[in-house]
């Protein structure tokens, strides 16, 4: 993508450094500004705002942007190889520094799992389902935001687990999502939903691990409460 010259846009670049400077938590800026200043990075005079919109609005949020894979983002046609590689390592950079920096979480080191997984809700106040894809040698791979919205766990799809599973080779995966202003408490639409999924998974050949709620008073586990069994 060649995008437009920014000289029309003389000083907005050190006017959002200015911004981010004295707003250092991003409170205060959408996500297209927010992805807008990532793509500085790529685009030394191009006009990233434009951009950042167009990514938004194909992937749906700024987490789905930053967690495609390279292939995804470039089979847009609005970034290219370099581009795309970038957003990726930002995302992994992203994922190695809520482990601390430490080695990729075990899958069956459910206090290391729950502390991960709950991390990548700190801060939320929306509803949204992530998935998080585990490795043949039982370890997460990455964090994949799927979709938003109140019933957001009841719309999970086979087909939507195994279209994000693919391109990783993963045939197993935690599930997440959060009730940003209640308890961790399954309601029982999660758990009929859960059930379901689950089954559908299995006969496609996908072990679904888990299923954890993060809310205001903690994190649940569908396995601690006897929801899913192997």
């Amino acid at each position: 993508m060649n995008g437009t010259p920014e000289a029309p846009h003389i000083g907005h670049r050190e006017r959002m450094r200015r911004r981010f400077l004295e707003d250092r938590d991003l409170s205060g800026f959408a996500q297209h500004e927010i992805l807008e200043m990532l793509l500085y990075c790529c685009y030394p005079r191009t006009d990233t705002n434009t951009l950042a919109h167009r990514l938004i609005e194909h992937f749906g949020s700024i987490d789905a942007v930053l967690s495609a894979e390279p292939e995804e983002l470039t089979a847009t046609g609005l970034i290219g190889d370099k581009p795309a590689a970038t957003l990726s390592f930002i995302c992994s950079l992203s994922a190695y520094l809520r482990r601390g920096g430490s080695e990729p979480i075990e899958a069956f080191n459910w206090g290391e799992v729950r502390e991960y997984v709950a991390g990548w809700y700190s801060g939320e106040t929306r509803e949204i389902i992530k998935l998080f894809p585990v490795s043949d040698n039982m370890r997460i791979i990455r964090c994949i935001p799927l979709m938003q919205g109140g019933t957001a766990a009841a719309r999970v799809t086979v087909r939507d687990v195994a279209e994000k599973l693919m391109p990783l080779g993963s045939k197993a995966l935690f599930i997440a999502h959060n009730h940003p202003f209640a308890e961790a408490r399954p309601s029982q639409s999660d758990i009929t939903a859960t059930k379901q999924l689950s089954d559908g998974l299995l006969d496609a050949g996908i072990m679904l691990i888990d299923h954890f709620v993060v809310g205001n008073d903690g994190i649940c586990s569908f396995r601690e409460l006897g929801l899913i069994h192997d």
